[in-house]
């Protein structure tokens, strides 16, 4: 007897297509960097270290993925990872231009997966479809207090800020040991050994700084959750003002694409799914945070361009 097929809906569909199509985008990018064989296995344990992040944050609860998909890695869609590996993989390609300290990389690749997921959830979470019975969308929260995120708790985006961020920052860590040593083990190694340490921090700052799971008081947890992701996004925007004028300008031929149209697919995705049907709770962020993440792009685009014809 053949096994069921998954009943996924076409916009889910569209959604797994998008995400294989960036991912690939991104792996042909890192093919032709300076570091091909590091980049490449730096964006490929991110989406494994990212799996291993995702599990942990259903088997304790907090959410679950609908299962009907085709693609799936363990209890996670494989999409999902994908779309957070490109987003992850963009902000760090972006970085290398910002003329920022090597330890702001955290929370400049924080800041720009946090905004992108600004954009993201909304209109994923509430993309929903009735399976057995029971409404799903892309997953599914476990709501412990109001009000939310246009349905979302707060601690996801600070999840998401410290996953891309934290992951980022021990990839540069890899990066300086590997140019000082000279080793080529060292250049294997070092993407799988952040994908594995990122666990050690990410883990133990996911109970203590980003949501305590163990607390029964709601309210705490509302103004604990929406303090430290405002914190969090803060701080980054700081970051980008900061250093702004030290930024060089983008090599847009080599970078370009990575750097400014994979995001703008992203939103584009979102823009159209959410006003195609329906889905009210996306409008407002979807608009506001398209708008500035594009906004910044945009500006970075431009002072590249500037650069160059001057």
């Amino acid at each position: 007897m053949l096994p069921k097929l998954p009943n996924e809906p076409i916009t889910w569909i569209i959604m797994e297509v998008m995400s294989v199509i960036l991912f690939v985008i991104c792996m042909i990018h890192a093919l032709k960097s300076e570091r091909p064989k590091q980049q490449l296995f730096e964006l490929c344990c991110f989406v494994l270290a990212a799996g291993i992040f995702e599990h942990f944050g259903v088997l304790t609860g907090n959410y679950w993925y609908s299962q009907e998909r085709f693609m799936m890695f363990g209890l996670i869609p494989l999409s999902i990872l994908l779309i957070e590996a490109v987003t992850m993989y963009s902000a760090m390609v972006l970085f290398d231009y910002l003329g920022m300290p090597r330890w702001c990389i955290i929370w400049f690749v924080g800041l720009m997966s946090m905004v992108q997921d600004f954009s993201i959830d909304p209109v994923y979470v509430h993309d929903t479809y009735v399976f057995d019975g029971l409404a799903q969308g892309h997953w599914n929260w476990k709501i412990y207090y109001e009000p939310t995120f246009f349905g979302i708790p707060f601690f996801n985006f600070s999840s998401w800020f410290y996953m891309c961020g934290l992951y980022a920052g021990l990839i540069a860590w890899g990066r300086k040991i590997y140019a000082k040593k000279k080793k080529e083990w060292i250049g294997t190694a070092y993407p799988f050994i952040a994908a594995i340490f990122l666990l050690i921090p990410l883990i133990p700052t996911a109970l203590l700084l980003i949501k305590p799971i163990y607390s029964d008081n709601s309210t705490f947890l509302f103004w604990y959750e929406l303090i430290a992701m405002i914190l969090n996004f803060a701080f980054g925007v700081f970051l980008i003002v900061k250093y702004w004028k030290k930024m060089s300008p983008v090599n847009l031929k080599k970078d370009g694409v990575v750097i400014f149209i994979l995001p703008a697919i992203l939103h584009l995705y979102d823009i159209i799914v959410g006003f195609g049907l329906g889905i009210k709770q996306s409008y407002i962020p979807v608009v506001v945070f398209t708008v500035l993440h594009l906004g910044y792009l945009c500006a970075v685009y431009r002072r590249s361009r500037n650069a160059i014809v001057s």
